[in-house]
């Protein structure tokens, strides 16, 4: 099971970066589940709930306006889930890796460069690989950095989607109207 998470400035925002990586997935076999929370959301209730969905990944978008929060959030959910593989995308987590990854080892992955092509090959990585850390990491997924064996690793990045024809619409029909 995988849950794709973003802690967004409001209620009324949604996350288009989920939405369009759960579309990309789905259109090839993989479901994700979206679960968004806002930065003023209690963290310990947000950890809660995650920590209910039982997931075996956990993908979190960090943003400037966000990144406190959900790497608190990152840190508790993995003191109660440290079986569970935590990956992180977004602008804030493209920009250094190595020292994000040092500083918060309750992240596996970063992923880096556009979510929809790299998530889905990190997802069938990590399906092939049973979930299992150490193999996913000697699979060396692209776009992702990571610690193997205390050395840090970046992979090749993954080709733009040239055609953004690609990636299907985001949104259901719920979500628009209602």
């Amino acid at each position: 099971k995988i849950v794709l998470s973003a802690l967004n400035s409001k209620f009324v925002h949604t996350s288009l970066a989920l939405r369009s990586i759960a579309a990309y997935t789905k259109k090839y076999g993989r479901e994700v589940e979206i679960s968004e929370y806002t930065i003023n959301n209690e963290p310990e209730k947000v950890v809660a709930d995650l920590y209910i969905k039982n997931a075996d990944i956990y993908g979190f978008s960090l943003y400037v306006f966000n990144k406190e929060e959900t790497l608190g959030v990152i840190s508790d959910l993995k003191k109660l889930r440290p079986d569970a593989i935590i990956f992180c995308g977004g602008p804030e987590a493209s920009e250094s890796c190595e020292k994000l990854l040092r500083e918060y080892p309750s992240i596996d992955f970063l992923l880096r460069g556009e979510g929809e092509k790299a998530d889905l090959l990190f997802f069938e990585a990590a399906e092939k690989a049973g979930c299992d850390l150490e193999k996913i990491k000697e699979a060396k997924p692209l776009s992702m950095s990571y610690f193997l064996n205390g050395k840090y690793v970046e992979t090749e990045g993954v080709p733009l989607i040239e055609n953004l024809d690609d990636i299907p619409f985001p949104y259901t029909h719920e979500e628009l109207c209602g």
